[in-house]
């Protein structure tokens, strides 16, 4: 199985002035993925996070694509959410844009959301 992760647009804002580096705070993350293209030996996919924190001291937006390579049934289990969880390909893609969002997140002086966030 193969993941290519690009990033195509990465908006951050902090939202207030005060010092909150070391605040303690809770990401909340809404989610957009859709199939973009199906082949044999692979599947593309568009994803969209938007990770608010609580209380409101950041907002970062991360959208781009992903390409899945592989046998159906290596790309099939990582494309299927059971249990309600979500589907691994999610969690996946928040590991290779995660250092993206720290870098972010240094530079704009807010606490980082936590690496594990995306795991079920």
């Amino acid at each position: 199985m193969d993941l290519r992760v690009t990033v195509e647009r990465i908006t951050a804002d902090k939202l207030v002035a005060d010092d909150v580096v070391n605040k303690d705070v809770l990401y909340r993350v809404n989610v957009t993925m859709t199939e973009t293209e199906k082949n044999p030996g692979w599947t593309g996919i568009a994803f969209a996070l938007d990770l608010t924190s609580e209380p409101s001291v950041a907002r970062l937006q991360v959208s781009g694509t992903a390409v899945i390579g592989g046998t159906r049934d290596e790309v099939l289990p990582l494309l299927s959410s059971g249990n309600q969880s979500p589907p691994l390909v999610l969690a996946k893609i928040y590991e290779r844009v995660y250092g993206t969002i720290y870098v972010l997140c240094d530079a704009l002086q807010v606490p980082h959301p936590l690496p594990t966030l995306m795991q079920a």
